[in-house]
């Protein structure tokens, strides 16, 4: 009779375990998916935008000097200032 429950259980734990697998498997090939999309949106964007329009460090700096300013309404909002 226990060697019955015992099987039972195991059965169980392997039924579960299939399960996980399979969805685990799923959203590793969802995740996968979205970034070649992604990737290829970018590319399409890159291609398609005349190199004399893309600035990186303008770009940069502009990004830098935002951080900066949204650091410095945080700091003033901790403090009450």
């Amino acid at each position: 009779m226990k060697e019955k429950i015992i099987h039972r259980k195991k059965a169980a734990f392997s039924v579960e375990a299939a399960w996980v697998f399979g969805i685990s498997l799923i959203i590793l090939y969802i995740l996968i998916a979205f970034s070649f999309t992604m990737y290829q949106e970018t590319y399409d964007y890159i291609d398609a935008t005349e190199a004399d329009e893309l600035n990186a460090v303008q770009t940069f700096r502009l990004v830098q000097e935002g951080k900066t300013v949204v650091s410095g309404l945080l700091e003033k909002s901790r403090y009450g200032e």
